[in-house]
């Protein structure tokens, strides 16, 4: 489960060389970390490696995968571990690693790196047990989770973060702010060199919501 403190980890330089190992094996050798759910305009993946390939209902995703989202269109994920992921226009969103064994004892492992845009995630089974980690990683903070509805959004120079059920940690090596369960806040903002600070609420456009085309689906699929 989340803890109450966690230290400074800003783009892990270890789970960047584990994603270049991985995505050196090629993608029909390799275990598929999620696929695509549903989806509108172009989605694109790059391997570590550099190949690009265009994304489709039911396309797979890998370690070291960079899923880059265009302009006005939107993405949602589904992942081996029952997690629903899904990214908004404009997002640049990697997987450094996804490793999911089942074992109820733990030490399951996501992270991952929002380089741009926004996501929302409602997280699956890793992040349940004590020795899990799931992190998403930013410019600005980086953000700890467990058994959660969440979600940020990189505007301006800030992270803007929201949590809708369960609880996350948003930190940096400025300081750390418990957001849901754990905290007095659903909501925050970071900005570069800052600590975080609470929000009573966010911006409208700033929570990552899918198009209006998309709502019912997801809900479906949720």
């Amino acid at each position: 489960m989340l803890a109450l403190f966690a230290p400074v980890i800003v783009f892990a330089q270890a789970g960047r060389e584990a994603a270049a190992r991985d995505a050196s094996i090629p993608a029909t050798e390799r275990a598929a970390i999620g696929s695509i759910l549903t989806m509108r305009g172009l989605i694109r993946a790059r391997a570590a490696s550099g190949e690009t390939r265009t994304l489709l209902p039911r396309s797979e995703l890998f370690v070291g995968d960079t899923v880059l989202v265009d302009a006005d269109a939107f993405v949602s994920m589904r992942m081996v571990d029952k997690a629903h992921l899904s990214l908004g226009a404009d997002t640049e969103f990697v997987f450094a690693e996804y490793s999911y064994a089942g074992h109820r004892t733990g030490g399951d492992r996501a992270i991952m790196t929002l380089a741009r845009g926004c996501f929302r995630s409602r997280s699956g089974s890793i992040g349940s047990a004590a020795r899990d980690e799931y992190r998403i990683d930013t410019p600005v903070a980086s953000i700890h989770a467990d058994e959660s509805f969440h979600g940020a959004t990189l505007a301006n120079q800030r992270l803007y973060s929201s949590t809708w059920g369960g609880s996350a940690l948003v930190s940096n090596a400025q300081g750390s702010l418990n957001l849901g369960g754990y905290g007095d806040y659903d909501f925050s903002r970071t900005s570069i060199g800052d600590a975080p600070k609470g929000l009573q609420a966010l911006m409208p456009g700033l929570d990552c919501a899918p198009p209006d085309s998309l709502d019912e689906l997801l809900d479906h699929n949720d």
